[in-house]
């Protein structure tokens, strides 16, 4: 196989890759999940999310078993401060009931948190919570590194043409029959 060949082969994957990542980048990411939250106090439950540039969180839970939760929106130092004793001075979002919907702005891109205790008199029951979220933005490690792999593979596909422009064919040409004129007759000398 030619080396033009090649590199353009390579150059178009390269180029596909880039435009899967580019959309993956800008692409919301969604979820359903389950937490349990064993009986007895200081026991929750979270999940950690990705926030992206731009990005906004929404969604809903709702207490699959029995009671009330306290639901919370925290940033990392905000989810900090609420692990160590479960009463955060601060918060993005708060709702104290069995079933509830969420939506905030993520100031900027890094990790955020959902986090679940008990709500009060629930704490001597396991608990179970259903969560669906629905994060928006723009993820920046995808969407960039789309955009360089599609870069790389657009120079390495155009190196391959140029290399494939200089490549020389080496046919020796032969001459067909086409190519011989025929004389029947000499030609006469003029009068």
């Amino acid at each position: 196989m030619k080396k033009s060949k090649i590199m353009t082969a390579v150059g178009g994957i390269l180029i596909a890759l880039g435009l899967i990542g580019v959309v993956w980048g800008i692409q919301p990411a969604k979820g359903t999940e389950t937490l349990t939250i064993p009986s007895g106090d200081g026991y929750f439950g979270y999940l950690k999310i990705s926030g992206w540039l731009n990005g906004h969180l929404s969604g809903d839970f709702s207490v699959t078993s029995d009671g009330i939760v306290n639901f919370y929106i925290l940033d990392p130092s905000q989810y900090d401060e609420y692990s160590y004793d479960l009463q955060p001075s601060d918060n993005m979002k708060s709702i104290s009931a069995s079933t509830g919907e969420f939506s905030v702005d993520l100031p900027s891109s890094g990790s955020y948190y959902m986090a679940i205790d008990h709500g009060s008199g629930y704490e001597s029951m396991t608990q179970t919570v259903e969560i669906n979220f629905e994060v928006t933005g723009f993820d920046m490690i995808f969407l960039f590194g789309g955009i360089v792999l599609a870069a790389i593979g657009a120079v390495v596909s155009l190196l391959g043409l140029r290399v494939r422009a200089k490549e020389t064919v080496d046919v020796t040409a032969k001459p067909t029959i086409s190519d011989v004129t025929v004389f029947d007759e000499k030609p006469k000398p003029p009068n």
